[in-house]
């Protein structure tokens, strides 16, 4: 008896737990999530990879043997596409604290980088600032109710965390 109120319960609980602070608002609103393609070689693999290369989490990777996952976004609204990177070994593995993410922008062969960072989840925001989106990083993957804001800071050319 008591394993059937357990599971009853447990029922009622659980969907209540999984629900997103952003699933209430309006379509317009809610971040776009990414959704990453894995590339292992390639000309803008090489691309990634030497822009990145001095970064220390890639250093400790043995034998090069290092997949990017690629999100393709227009993030500013011209056209031109800019990549979210996310940065894995060959067990898709991130570390401790998280997965390594980059966003560059690549302009016929100059590759320019627009962030890099460490964090578990990332979502492109609605919410714009100097006509560029917005990026939010979580550091849970199950709870995204306090994202850290990244923004666009057109002076420096790059996003800067918001305090």
């Amino acid at each position: 008896m008591f394993r059937i109120l357990a599971i009853v319960a447990l029922a009622i609980f659980l969907p209540s737990c999984s629900t997103y602070a952003h699933e209430e608002a309006s379509p317009q609103q809610r971040p776009e999530k990414i959704a990453f393609k894995f590339i292992t070689e390639g000309p803008l693999y090489d691309k990634i990879d030497k822009e990145f290369e001095k970064e220390s989490y890639i250093e400790e990777i043995p034998d090069n043997q290092f997949i990017y996952g690629i999100h393709e976004v227009d993030l500013n609204g011209d056209g031109i596409l800019e990549y979210i990177v996310k940065f894995t070994d060959p067990f898709y593995t991130c570390s401790d604290i998280g997965c390594h993410h980059g966003i560059i922008a690549i302009n016929d062969d100059e590759v320019k980088r627009l962030l890099y960072i460490e964090y578990t989840e990332l979502d492109i925001s609605q919410e714009t600032t100097e006509g560029v989106k917005d990026i939010l990083s979580y550091e849970n993957s199950l709870n995204d109710f306090s994202a850290v804001i990244y923004k666009w800071d057109s002076d420096l050319g790059q996003y800067l965390k918001q305090e």
